[in-house]
């Protein structure tokens, strides 16, 4: 295997392409007793229609994440599930916007372990009766997802920012739309996503890299096939269909979100590298340390703040999730706050700050398995080495974070979706007239 060397991040690497296609990395981990797999294929729940063999194919909202949980069922009727807890490991998977990952974690019998993840995504088995089985338990799941105010509240507001880019959809799906998955539908799904070219195998632990790489050769029944072309972009204007959107919802408090979209670069080490501008540029001027949020708190404006930013192909998504008792001023203060920074740039000790605490925030993530096979999965499918991102974080400029802020943080971009409190409480009285 080819071995991977990096400036900033101090990991044993390494790197090799199966035959049939498949990028298999092995991080070594000298010492250490836990050992990891991550196994990712570029189906989310984003992809909702794909070209392939001279046809085009559209599929439900939902199907990569229904699709994730049936892929544990196997032809001889036992559960991958069982299996990974029989010889002693923690298994889990994960549907994402742009892609699904299968793991597990171990201390003993990690060849079984992998042998048993790579026939997971391998050997696919869908009937009638357990299909049907599963779409009760997602339909639960799907109800229970709208009872979050959270997940209610960035829904509302992505549907306030994009027309029909896959930031708007749940990837749970929806009740009436995981009605239409049939086992037919999901064999079709696995021809088209699961093929090796199309997935990214991270093995992270105490490992001969090119014994485990020969393991995999001889384990992986996959035969190499043509990609999936993902059918068409969305037309986005990046402007705000509507400013607002409200909706009921029993709670004490407002709950709403705040944000907006910005065309982002496709691919590659340009797409990391406006994703750190846009998230230092927010960061600095909404860390707890700088001036702004305290203030608010202070005055009690505002209880709660977090930041929710989502980078894809072409869109980076800049959201807030809030608690107050006046949405409408806190979105007034944010907005007056972007544009002093984008008049007057941000406060340079701080933006240094922020650019170290980002730096250091991404080397720690590798020292998480899960957190280093992620990076390196998710940043390879959009054609950049993710050990490379805290090279591009330290590259950032305070000039480069300023244009950031003046191009794509505009008052007129943002928009907000308030969950309302069906009985309001009179927050001026209960907090001595303080808001």
């Amino acid at each position: 295997m080819k071995y991977l060397a990096y400036q900033d991040v101090r990991e044993q690497v390494y790197c090799e392409l199966t035959e049939t296609g498949l990028p298999v990395y092995v991080v070594r981990k000298p010492g250490y007793v836990t050992k990891f797999a991550y196994l990712q294929v570029g189906f989310g729940g984003g992809d909702l229609a794909a070209d392939y063999a001279s046809e085009r194919y559209a599929f439900p909202e939902g199907t990569a994440h229904f699709m994730e949980h049936k892929m544990f069922d196997n032809p001889d009727g036992t559960n991958s599930s069982e299996l990974f807890a029989a010889n002693g490991a923690s298994c889990n998977a994960v549907t994402a916007a742009e892609s699904t990952a299968f793991y597990f974690s171990c201390t003993e019998k990690f060849e079984e372990n992998l042998k048993t993840l790579l026939k997971t995504v391998s050997e696919p088995h869908f009937t009638g009766e357990s299909v049907e089985k599963e779409r009760g338990i997602i339909g639960q799941e799907i109800k229970m997802r709208g009872d979050q105010p959270g997940n209610i509240a960035r829904r509302g507001l992505t549907e306030l920012l994009v027309r029909s880019h896959p930031l708007k959809l749940d990837v749970a799906g929806t009740e009436e739309s995981i009605a239409e998955i049939t086992p037919e539908l999901l064999y079709l799904c696995h021809r088209i996503y699961y093929t090796p070219s199309n997935m990214c195998l991270v093995i992270v632990g105490d490992f001969g890299p090119d014994e485990i790489f020969e393991f995999v050769c001889k384990n992986f029944s996959l035969k190499s096939a043509v990609p999936p072309q993902r059918a068409g972009k969305t037309d986005e204007t990046f402007a705000p269909l509507a400013a607002r959107g409200e909706k009921p919802f029993a709670s004490p408090l407002p709950v709403f979100a705040i944000g907006n979209v910005a065309p982002s670069p496709e691919r590659g080490r340009e797409l990391m590298k406006f994703s750190a501008k846009s998230s230092i540029a927010s960061a600095a001027i909404l860390h707890t340390s700088a001036r702004f949020l305290p203030e608010l708190y202070a005055a009690g404006k505002i209880f709660g703040i977090s930041a929710m930013p989502e980078a894809y192909s072409g869109l980076y998504f800049n959201g807030l999730l809030c608690t107050a008792p006046d949405p409408e001023v806190v979105f007034t203060e944010l907005t007056d706050e972007f544009t002093r920074a984008a008049k007057d740039g941000v406060d340079s000790d701080m933006f240094r700050r922020v650019k170290k605490a980002s730096f250091g925030q991404h080397i720690r993530g590798f020292d998480s398995y899960s957190g280093i096979a992620q990076t390196i999965a998710s940043w390879r499918r959009h054609g950049f080495d993710g050990l490379r991102v805290p090279e591009v974080v330290d590259a950032v400029t305070e000039d480069e974070v300023n244009a950031q802020l003046r191009d794509f943080f505009k008052p007129e971009s943002f928009a907000m979706f308030v969950l309302k409190p069906q009985n309001a409480p009179d927050f001026a009285s209960m907090f001595g007239g303080a808001v």
